[in-house]
């Protein structure tokens, strides 16, 4: 089965740095703005390897800067091989969680056998990655895996680490209480490693740098000095139980730009969907989560929109009845042809506001999928569409290295 091991990481140095003015989201949430803002809080925040700005070959550049703050002691190596609990504290919904999990490598395989994924993957964002890990030669973040641990055993063993250790980082960002443990003394990293002889792993977040890892290390398999085991054939991840009340999915909502008033599709939808209009969006919600298959749409005014045709979807297939499909399949395509601009959002009062503010004519509300779902889905070797899942919160960049 999957097979893991600890490693000896590279971190920043606390002694020099303050960890919350130098981690940032992972690299394909940050957008220009939120680039400049990470920025401006350090002159060593990871973003500026990450997403180096540089005019001039932006990926050696960034090798460049890495290198230099391990020289500077900015970054450090830790003591010995270790596995790393990572909790994140947040809120949701005004309701407390703590999602538990670990860090630590993960042998590289195809997908299909032990590690399964679920989501397609894309050229342009892939070769991106490739140049910038083929330049630093480090994973830089790990890749948010899952894993099913029904006896709780492993997260057993986490929690009682949690209350005998002293955190090596403890600090908030954007509102989340992140905290970092070392597990280094061999027995407990052992009984961790035999716990996992019998799992697979599902990644749940990381699905391109997950990839570009692979494609890396086939690369360097295929020269002609090739050692038999080398560094470059593990990848950096993060393990989390899906047996614990801190592992959420969020819904991605679509925001759209119709070139037509919404009323003008309402004859065609009608054709394949019930249209309700709802009064406020906890009406509308409270009825999309009664029954799958429903979606929400906002143009100042609430819709329920709910599938009608279940009886032409193709059997056995996990895909085709999942609202991500129901909406883009047969609402934006078949019923109203769009295929104009779509911009992916989380949080649903941004979406509504900027529905009010005119920036967008409407947007589409979705349930989020569950972890059932995606299981069943990846196990059958199948791929979601884009932005089908939101694991939240996302797992921060600039905890913990890997470098080859």
């Amino acid at each position: 089965m999957a097979e893991i091991k600890e490693f000896k990481v590279i971190h920043y140095n606390p002694e020099i740095v303050s960890i919350s003015k130098v981690v940032a989201p992972p690299y394909d949430v940050i957008d220009n703005n939120k680039r400049e803002y990470l920025k401006s809080l350090s002159p060593y925040n990871v973003v500026r390897v990450i997403l180096n700005d540089s005019s001039q070959n932006p990926y050696e550049q960034a090798a460049c800067l890495f290198l230099q703050w391990l020289e500077k002691k900015i970054l450090i190596w830790d003591e010995c091989e270790s596995f790393y609990i990572y909790a994140q504290k947040f809120q949701y919904n005004l309701q407390e969680y703590i999602r538990y999990g670990f860090i630590g490598l993960l042998k590289l395989e195809e997908p299909g056998s032990n590690v399964f994924l679920h989501e397609r993957t894309y050229a342009a964002p892939k070769e991106d990655r490739f140049r910038l890990l083929k330049a630093v030669k480090a994973n830089l973040s790990p890749v948010f895996t899952i894993f099913s641990d029904p006896q709780r055993y492993i997260l057993n063993i986490i929690l009682k680490e949690t209350q005998h250790s002293p955190p090596l980082f403890d600090f908030e960002f954007e509102g989340i209480t992140n905290t970092v443990w070392r597990i280094s003394s061999p027995k407990v990293v052992e009984k961790i490693k035999t716990a996992f002889q019998d799992k697979s792993i599902l990644i749940a977040d990381g699905h391109h740098r997950y990839e570009v890892a692979l494609h890396y290390r086939n690369l360097m398999r295929s020269q002609e000095d090739f050692p038999q085991m080398e560094t470059f054939d593990y990848c950096m991840c993060y393990f989390a139980p899906i047996e614990q009340d801190g592992l959420l999915i969020l819904p991605t909502h679509r925001l759209v730009k119709l070139p037509m008033p919404w009323e003008n599709y309402h004859e065609k939808i009608k054709s394949l969907f019930s249209l309700t209009e709802m009064e406020s969006y906890i009406q509308l919600f409270d009825a999309m989560a009664k029954r799958k298959m429903r979606l929400g749409f906002y143009n100042r005014r609430f819709y329920l929109l709910e599938f009608k045709k279940k009886d032409i979807l193709q059997k056995n297939d996990p895909l085709a009845s999942l609202d991500v499909t129901i909406l883009h399949r047969f609402l934006l395509g078949e019923t109203m042809n769009y295929d104009g601009e779509i911009s992916y959002i989380e949080d649903y009062n941004q979406a509504i506001k900027l529905v009010d503010e005119g920036k967008y004519s409407g947007v589409f509300f979705l349930n989020p999928t569950s972890v059932n779902e995606v299981i069943d889905i990846a196990k059958q070797n199948m791929r979601m569409p884009y932005k089908s899942t939101y694991f939240y919160p996302k797992i921060l960049t600039g905890i913990t290295f890997y470098k080859f």
